[in-house]
């Protein structure tokens, strides 16, 4: 269906609580926990008042746990008609034959999305442990790097997804500054992760060699509509690539042992974007 709505809190409309002609499917979630319900059994050119209320946890804290009342106005009602599930159905959707054949493929990437979810979230808690059982001092320098680089690329998000980082800032009431300090968990966790991984890294003797660069290359480029320029972009970041190559390495040795406890110490915080000095010991985790 299609709504116009309006949205106020003590009686003053806010910003980001209206639209006209919006696109709502019922069941889908998308807007506050009650208000689709209540949309259930309207007519077209129905209106009526909705009152909800926002989560404690909304992201704009200026309206977290809030009362607010949206006033709604059906616009069109349009019924979903799902297709029979047939072979001529997996024809039109893919380049199966047989209903049967597109059945199977979406059970194996179902299967394979479910193993690698399983495999990150092993690797994940496997850093976690041995960042806990870790002593790390990241001076401010290397985090602010960090969290300046994470606050570029969000905001490169949104510019790919229309909206500008003003907006954004304003539909959330927030600033930039309040952005970067949400961020500098964020940053301070990834700059852990990798130093321990370098360090297991450095510490089991895991490289990356040139012919595995270039495998991966070779991988990337291949079913590219520009090969010749895609390959020529992959070589000018063959040190990144190395890079990711030698952590992905790392990971699955550390879900293959998964015995590794590496203890970090920095003495001298001023000193840590170059060198890093560690004691390690050697365990079960």
């Amino acid at each position: 269906l299609f709504v116009d709505f309006k949205g106020y809190v003590d009686g003053e409309a806010f910003s980001g609580g209206a639209a006209e002609d919006h696109p709502l499917e019922i069941g889908s979630g998308e807007f506050i926990p009650g208000f689709e319900e209540q949309l259930v059994g309207m007519n077209v050119d129905e209106e009526r008042d909705i009152v909800v209320q926002f989560p404690a946890e909304y992201g704009n804290q200026n309206l977290a746990s809030k009362e607010a009342t949206f006033k709604v106005k059906i616009k069109s009602l349009k019924e979903q008609i799902f297709p029979e599930l047939d072979d001529d159905f997996a024809k039109d959707v893919s380049e199966k034959e047989t209903f049967a054949e597109l059945r199977d493929e979406i059970r194996e990437n179902l299967e394979d999305t479910a193993t690698r979810r399983t495999q990150t979230k092993l690797e994940n808690t496997l850093i976690e442990k041995i960042v806990a059982g870790s002593t790390i001092v990241l001076p401010q320098s290397m985090i602010s790097r960090q969290t300046e680089h994470l606050f570029d690329d969000f905001r490169n998000r949104l510019m790919y997804q229309g909206m500008s980082l003003e907006q954004y800032l304003e539909y959330t009431s927030s600033t930039e500054e309040e952005l970067r300090d949400q961020m500098i968990p964020e940053a301070r966790q990834q700059l852990e992760r990798d130093l321990v991984l370098e360090l297991v890294a450095e510490k089991e003797g895991i490289s990356v060699l040139e012919e595995e660069i270039n495998s991966k290359i070779d991988e990337m480029v291949e079913g590219s509509q520009q090969p010749d320029q895609a390959r020529e972009m992959y070589e000018k970041q063959k040190e990144s690539l190395s890079t990711s190559l030698k952590m992905e390495k790392t990971l699955a040795f550390l879900v293959d042992s998964a015995n590794v406890s590496v203890v970090l110490h920095k003495t001298d915080a001023s000193e840590a974007d170059s060198q890093t000095d560690t004691q390690e010991s050697e365990g079960s985790e």
